[in-house]
């Protein structure tokens, strides 16, 4: 049986957005996944909008975990969410992100050839609200990778969530309490550092994810 995953997703006020992550979603390749979005204090059509996908998403047989919360930004919203994972493997996409149909197949295939790497790591392709494309974001390796050092520098390290799978295993050994420094800012830091300094990574080189860059 495919192993589950788990997807997090924290939104605020990402109504004009949310159609297409949520459709991106549900065409995945990939069909054994759970949905955890949180509600961090949306004032727009967040909530309208998520309670109707997740009549959709239920009519499918897949798990849709709604929580809302106050305001508090995106890691006080993960730490809400992390409790409610039931998956093995589990991604953190931004409610602005568009899914390729491959993502988790892809992504899921790797982790489960590699049993020993805990991060996996592949590209994403950048677009403006008009859909042109800006760009490949990926990480270059280095001859003597060392992600860990980058990240303490911010140096050749791409931060859009989307295109990171993560041991959900190994993420509660780094945080046992499942709970992160609720900050503004960082969260990607943070689940970040602890799998790069103590535990190891591995690429998927290819394009998995749309990254949405608001002008």
């Amino acid at each position: 049986m495919e192993p589950l995953v788990s997807i997090i997703t924290p939104a605020f006020n990402a109504s004009k957005y949310l159609v297409s992550f949520f459709e991106s979603v549900l065409d995945q390749e990939y069909s054994n996944y759970e949905l955890i979005f949180i509600n961090d204090g949306s004032t727009d059509d967040t909530e309208e909008i998520a309670l109707q996908y997740k009549k959709i998403f239920e009519e499918k047989g897949h798990r849709f975990v709604y929580l809302v919360k106050e305001n508090g930004g995106q890691a006080a919203a993960l730490n809400t969410g992390f409790p409610y994972m039931k998956g093995k493997y589990f991604i953190w996409p931004d409610s602005d992100d568009t899914l390729c149909s491959d993502n988790l197949s892809v992504k899921v295939d790797f982790m489960e050839k590699n049993p020993s790497i805990d991060l996996g790591i592949a590209w994403a392709i950048h677009v403006d609200e008009s859909g042109n494309d800006l760009g490949v974001l990926k990480r270059i390796p280095a001859e003597n990778d060392n992600l860990f050092r980058d990240l303490l520098v911010s140096n050749n390290v791409q931060f859009c969530p989307g295109i990171y799978i993560i041991r959900t295993s190994t993420f509660k050994k780094c945080y046992p309490e499942l709970h992160i420094d609720e900050s503004r800012a960082g969260q990607n830091y943070q689940l970040l550092l602890p799998m790069a300094y103590k535990y190891r990574y591995g690429y998927i080189n290819r394009v998995y994810l749309k990254l949405y860059m608001c002008f």
